[in-house]
C-alpha cells in the first residue's frame, strides 16, 4: 500500500481477487490504511476487494460473472456476480466477502 501511494497506478477500476485484499489498519483519526485507499488516492475510481479468505471456486464464479457484466458498469457487475455466486449455491460468506468501493456508476 505504501508503494502504491508513493508511485500511483491510476486506473478506472482495480480488481483485487485475492483473499483479504480489503484488510487495512486504522490510524489516528479517520485514516484507514490499506490497498484500496492507496489505489483510490492514486486515481482509481473504484476498487473491488475481499475482506476475508474466500473459496477458490466461489471466487472464480464471482469474478467470471463480474467481468462478463462490466459493460453494464461496476455496480451492476457486482450485483450480477453476487447473484451468480448465490444462484450457484455458494453460501453468503463467499460472495459477501467482495466489496466494491468508490464510484460505481458507468
Amino acid at each position: 500500500a505504501e508503494e502504491l501511494f508513493k508511485s500511483p497506478l491510476p486506473a478506472r477500476l482495480v480488481v483485487l481477487s485475492a483473499c483479504e485484499t480489503g484488510i487495512g489498519k486504522a490510524e489516528a483519526g479517520d485514516d484507514f490504511l490499506g490497498l484500496a485507499r492507496s489505489f483510490n488516492l492514486g486515481g482509481a475510481v473504484a476498487v473491488l476487494n475481499s475482506l476475508w479468505p474466500v473459496n477458490d471456486k466461489g471466487t472464480e464464479v464471482f469474478m467470471r460473472a463480474f467481468h462478463e457484466n462490466l459493460s453494464k458498469g461496476p455496480g451492476a457487475a457486482w450485483l450480477a456476480a453476487r447473484n451468480a455466486t448465490r444462484d450457484a449455491g455458494f453460501p453468503i460468506y463467499v460472495y459477501s466477502a467482495f466489496v466494491l468501493g468508490g464510484s460505481v456508476s458507468r
